[in-house]
Parts: C-alpha cells; structure tokens; sequence
C-alpha cells in the first residue's frame, strides 16, 4: 500500500471590500468581506445607493407654513426660523387650552405658570382659594 500525499495547503488572502483588512477567504475562496460587519455594512451601502437612485431628493421644496420655496437640506421643513416658532407658538395655543394669558403669564411662589402643567396650576389656585 502506497501512501498518500498530503494536500498542499496554500494559503492566500485577500483585503476586505469595505474595511482594507486582509483575511484568509473560507474553502470556497469567494469570499469579499473579512466578516458579518463588513457584510451588513456593504449591504447597507448597496441599499442605500438603490434608495436613492429609485427615489431623489427634491432640489427644492414648499414651506409647510407660507407655502415659500427654498432649496432643501434634507431635514428642513420650514423656510426660516420666523416660520419654525409661528408653528410651534400655534401648537403651544392649541395645548395650552383657553386659558387666560394674564393667567399664564402670571407667577405663583416664583415659578411662572405657563410652565406648570394644567393639573398643578388647577391644585395651586384651589389652595390659594
């Protein structure tokens, strides 16, 4: 009986698609990505790239309070900030109910009221009385 030759074992690496780092590819030898980072990462990349070739962002797009047109960032709703606190003084109005402004504007012990929620406002003027 004759025996058998060992398999030579040549062992090359390749570099990571996405990171740069070398690393010995598994048996199949079609590996690109050093690991399950890297993998999820180029992925991401991949579906990224897609996303936004299917779907472009506007150059420019309407203020959602006067309606003006200004070039978009990506994150921006509002034209300037006179539109950011117009809208957000109008949510106030609306959360704040009907109470009277020189109610709200008043203090009590210090503190201003419009920053004390409806229900210690209510407890703090049923005391007083």
């Amino acid at each position: 009986m004759t025996k058998a030759k060992p398999k030579r074992i040549i062992c090359r690496f390749r570099y990571c698609d996405v990171c740069g780092k070398p690393f010995v590819p598994s048996a199949r030898g079609g590996a690109k990505y050093c690991g399950k980072a890297c993998i999820r990462a180029a992925h991401v990349k991949r579906q990224t790239k897609y996303f936004y070739e299917r779907h472009p962002r506007p150059e420019t797009i309407k203020c959602r309070r006067c309606g003006q047109e200004f070039p978009y960032d990506g994150q921006r709703r509002y034209c300037s900030d006179k539109c950011v606190v117009e809208v957000y003084s109008e949510r106030y109005k609306r959360c704040r109910g009907d109470w009277p402004d020189e109610l709200l504007a008043a203090e009590y012990k210090g503190r201003r009221m419009h920053t004390m929620s409806k229900k210690e406002l209510v407890k703090a003027l049923l005391k007083e009385a």
